[in-house]
């Protein structure tokens, strides 16, 4: 920043910082205040309610006592967590929402907290946070109850130890323990795809190869030696669980190859590059004002002679777009892949892309101080206005699968708590449905095969609305659904 150009002060930024928070929860308004639900963190707040209510274990978690007594799908942490806060504050959707929300606000500290560890001001840290809100992907996973959110704040955790850089080796050492078992927890959060930080020391290593002078450069021997004590630390803190737990090795026995082997051989997307292209997509906002960003500054740059970003702007850069790529290239291997597989990475490319255009955009404010803080008080209040009134007004809305939940409503209001029914075969397979009545009363669907009389009739059976009725021993109880009907016997 040149020298005849003062710092914003906090007190100067905060509008835009609150500008930032407003413009996330307006983008997240759909969801937060809404019973809807995307079906993973649906099926996910399912296991950690019955984990709450002693139906299962930490590591035995249960979806349906009955039908799938042992899910082996993830590992158990983050339903561990949730059902602690099941525990604590009750069985309610809400207690849910806001577990989901305070991991996306927990990261977004930790951001803060990472810009300001590689060199920026604090003052300058609404920036990173707004690239990162602005891809769409953080704020339409942000209250869905995803097993990113905690993941991500465990992989974000152990890159702030990584990056702990003091003189001595030793402690460099101890921060990249503790590394270690932030990485450990990732992978108890959602296995393998948290541990691409591992590989952050030789990104470093490579970053001060190319723009580090000579005295500064992390050798390689340090970077490979730093490496090792990392994932010595994660494999220390899974044999100490495997040897405290003895149900954990039993679990991960069980969750290892469906993992490997079922998430190699499954296929979700036709092509590979099917993740590649979905985080080009989810960044395409932030490229384009970066790139705009860096424009406007060359212009401005090539007239008064200044350099367009300096060299250690261009390192802190380098670095966190390799880790954002480390977090999403090996995703290729599988052809299981969903977008928000990637959701971790985002506030690293958010770095990334802040370090390009933080003195450009440090300038600009600068030359416009008065009336920029005039203006962005407005724009942030009018935001916060506008965060508040949509989120009240979408209070207790369904948000997605309306004519679901609707249903399930009616449906339920029929039925007992715990209660088993039939259902029809075109039924199997609605893992919304049986979730959404999971959550509401604990109802177990089974499918029934009325062409053999020795099968059991349960009270009711559900069907879709145009099935014919597969047994004559039920009629129909008279309902205002949409889609589905209710038969009792």
């Amino acid at each position: 920043m040149p020298a005849n150009l003062t710092c914003p002060t906090m007190k100067q930024t905060w509008p835009l910082f609150l500008a930032v928070v407003a413009l996330f929860f307006i983008e997240i308004c759909a969801e937060l205040t809404t019973t809807g639900m995307f079906l993973d963190g649906l099926v996910y707040a399912n296991l950690a309610a019955n984990m709450a209510q002693g139906i299962g274990s930490f590591w035995q978690p249960c979806i349906n006592p009955s039908y799938e007594p042992l899910f082996v799908g993830h590992p158990p942490l983050s339903f561990g967590l949730l059902a602690l806060c099941y525990k604590a504050f009750g069985t309610h959707l809400w207690v849910t929402k806001a577990y989901s929300l305070g991991m996306i606000l927990l990261t977004g500290l930790l951001l803060v907290r990472l810009w300001t560890r590689v060199g920026f001001r604090r003052q300058t840290a609404w920036l990173p946070l707004l690239l990162w809100v602005l891809v769409p992907l953080v704020s339409q996973f942000a209250c869905d109850n995803m097993l990113e959110g905690p993941m991500g704040l465990f992989v974000l955790a152990a890159v702030l130890c990584m990056t702990h850089t003091p003189a001595s080796w030793l402690r460099q050492a101890g921060w990249h323990l503790l590394a270690g078992v932030f990485l450990f927890l990732a992978f108890l959060t959602k296995g393998f795809t948290g541990l691409y930080p591992l590989c952050l020391p030789l990104i470093i290593w490579l970053a001060d190869l190319l723009f580090a002078p000579q005295p500064q450069r992390r050798t390689l021997p340090q970077a490979l030696g730093l490496t090792f004590v990392t994932l010595a630390s994660t494999l220390l803190c899974l044999l100490l669980v495997g040897l405290l737990q003895p149900a954990a090795v039993d679990y991960l026995k069980a969750y290892l190859p469906l993992q490997i082997v079922g998430g190699i051989q499954e296929h979700t997307v036709g092509s590979r590059w099917f993740i590649v292209g979905k985080f080009f997509m989810a960044v395409a906002i932030v490229l384009g004002l970066t790139l705009l960003a860096l424009l406007v500054a060359a212009v401005r740059g090539r007239r008064s002679g200044q350099r367009l970003v300096a060299k250690d702007r261009w390192r802190t850069s380098f670095i966190y777009l390799l880790l954002t790529l480390s977090g999403v290239l090996p995703m290729m291997i599988s052809t299981k892949q969903s977008n928000f597989y990637i959701l971790t990475v985002f506030p690293f490319f958010a770095v990334a892309m802040g370090a390009l255009t933080s003195d450009p955009v440090e300038q600009w404010l600068s030359r416009r101080r008065r009336p920029f803080r005039t203006v962005s008080t407005i724009v942030a209040l009018l935001l916060t206005i506008g965060a508040v009134t949509l989120n009240v007004a979408n209070w207790g809305k369904p948000g997605r699968d309306v004519d679901l939940q609707h249903d399930v409503a009616l449906i339920c209001a029929q039925l007992q708590q715990g209660e088993r029914i039939a259902i029809t075969q075109p039924l199997q397979g609605e893992w919304g449905l049986f979730n959404y009545a999971y959550r509401a009363k604990q109802i177990e669907m089974h499918a029934t095969n009325f062409a053999d009389p020795a099968d059991p009739r349960p009270q009711h059976l559900l069907a879709n609305a145009n099935d014919p009725l597969p047994d004559t021993l039920y009629h129909p109880i008279e309902l205002p659904t949409k889609q589905l009907r209710l038969f009792e016997r």
